[in-house]
């Protein structure tokens, strides 16, 4: 290495919270984007049910091409670093839904607005009908044979325990059960098998059954209430999601708001810390641009250690290799470029006074990289020596002559290393 230069990358305060800042105004206008495709998706649905023929077709070859451009605009903004300017790609998509909304107007006469609560309208239906199933399913087999308690059979009892066990069963099963809720659906399953297949006489079997499907109906309504509390403090969490790799945990995922809160708190430190990352190796690769380090392409050389390294042309003979960690910890060091890791002693002698010259120049790379906000704190800086020389492969693609891959190498532009 240049005697490798190992430093801890900080960023000022006032720099986190600008890059904060344009990550939330990243995230308003994702959401921005994405409402944008739910409602025309529900607007193309409406308008393809009552579409037959030729009106299905013209509506389809309208709509796809739209629907690819919204998607592309989404992934662009979800990829983007903090400091993109996404309004442009905003103002796309409002251009595209008001041309998708006047084309229908144009082609069918009407456009159907469709309510933004409508999501949580036909959810809160769906639960609304589960506890009415629950009610439904009631089993009460001494009122519906008309008998009294002490005239139940054992074949009554089975019938009883049968459809209560199916219908716990099908509750711990579905996806629209909260994990919590799940966890007592179970206790009440196995409560359930262990009062039937135990030795009670029929008619405490009975009452205990019926003791425990008012549990039952308690149980989910209980956890529906729960649910809707924790509704609007999920929709920030997902908000908060637009720029992550991770899969969006359901709501049914969680046990509580507070549960959500704390999930929401982890997203934003990890998108943080994804940002500061991001920032340094931006900063740096302007910072080596400026003092005349072009970056090495990597269809010149063989792939590097990791997608974190990044290789800046002295010469046609040498990089700067520039490793930035997970946790900003910055590596740089003089690195020789050829068609083999084989180190010739003048190519030794050459590695070590770039070595030198990059050592000059470091002082200064990192004064330009502490006025945009990236201080480099020295954790391990080691003086010149041969024994740091390495050299990395350059691709010969198509059995190309080394002579003929230099010519490439010099064609991509790498500029000389200042001595002084």
């Amino acid at each position: 290495m240049s005697g490798p230069k190992v430093d801890v990358a900080e960023i000022r305060r006032q720099e986190m919270q600008r890059l904060n800042a344009a990550r939330e105004r990243h995230r308003k206008e994702a959401q921005l984007i994405l409402g944008t495709i739910e409602n025309l998706d529900r607007l193309y649905q409406n308008l393809l049910d009552e579409s037959n023929g030729d009106a299905a077709e013209n509506l389809e070859s309208l709509y796809k091409p739209i629907k690819r451009k919204l998607r592309r605009i989404q992934s662009t903004v979800r990829n983007s670093n903090a400091l993109t300017d996404t309004a442009p790609l905003l103002r796309e998509t409002q251009a595209l839904d008001r041309e998708f909304r006047s084309s229908l107007e144009e082609q069918m006469g009407v456009v159907k607005e469709i309510q933004a609560n409508h999501e949580r309208v036909l959810q809160d239906k769906k639960r609304q009908e589960n506890i009415q199933r629950i009610q439904c399913r009631k089993v009460d087999v001494v009122e519906e044979k008309n008998i009294t308690v002490e005239e139940l059979t054992q074949e009554d009892i089975k019938e009883q325990y049968d459809r209560f066990y199916e219908e716990v069963s099908r509750l711990a099963s579905s996806s629209e059960i909260p994990k919590s809720c799940k966890e007592r659906l179970l206790k009440i399953h196995q409560d359930l098998k262990e009062v039937y297949e135990g030795n009670l006489p029929l008619n405490k079997k009975y009452k205990r059954m019926q003791s425990m499907f008012a549990d039952l109906e308690r149980v989910v309504e209980k956890s529906y209430s729960d649910l809707r509390t924790m509704e609007d403090i999920y929709e920030e969490y997902c908000s908060q999601m637009f720029d992550s790799n991770e899969t969006v945990r359901p709501i049914t995922d969680f046990e509580s708001v507070k549960e959500i809160e704390a999930e929401i708190e982890r997203v934003k430190k990890c998108a943080e810390e994804k940002m500061s990352r991001e920032y340094v190796r931006q900063q740096i690769d302007e910072v080596m641009s400026l003092n005349g380090y072009s970056v090495v392409s990597s269809d010149v050389l063989e792939q590097t250690e990791s997608n974190s390294q990044i290789l800046y042309g002295v010469d046609e003979d040498t990089a700067i290799s520039v490793f930035v960690s997970d946790t900003n910890q910055v590596t740089m060091r003089v690195v020789g470029i050829g068609f083999d890791e084989e180190i010739s002693e003048a190519e030794d002698e050459a590695l070590f006074q770039r070595q030198c010259a990059f050592c000059r120049m470091h002082p200064e790379i990192t004064k330009q990289l502490a006025a945009r906000g990236v201080i480099l704190k020295t954790k391990k800086h080691n003086p010149p020596d041969k024994k740091f020389n390495k050299k990395m492969n350059v691709k010969n693609k198509n059995g190309s002559t080394t002579s003929r891959a230099k010519k490439e190498l010099k064609r991509k532009g790498l500029k000389t290393m200042k001595k002084g």
